[in-house]
C-alpha cells in the first residue's frame, strides 16, 4: 500500500523537536499522518535506513540515560 517504508507513531512536539536531526541525517523524512487519527508518519528509502534510525535513536537515548 505503500511505496516506501513507513512507521505510524504518536508523538509529543518535544520528542518530534528531538528526533528531527535524526531522522533527517539518515535520509528519512516527516510525513502527515493524520488520515489516521492524530499520528505522524516517518518514511525512509529503505529499511536500511530505518535501521540506521533505530540505532542512532539507542545510541542517543544511552548517552542520556543517567547511568545507575
Amino acid at each position: 500500500w505503500s511505496p516506501r517504508p513507513v512507521v505510524y507513531f504518536a508523538a509529543e512536539r518535544p520528542t518530534v523537536h528531538w528526533l528531527t536531526p535524526l531522522v533527517r541525517d539518515t535520509g528519512c523524512g516527516f510525513d502527515d499522518g493524520s488520515s489516521h487519527g492524530r499520528l505522524l508518519i516517518v518514511e525512509a528509502p529503505s529499511i536500511t535506513n530505518f535501521m540506521d534510525l533505530a540505532s542512532r535513536i539507542l545510541r542517543q537515548v544511552e548517552r542520556q540515560s543517567p547511568r545507575r
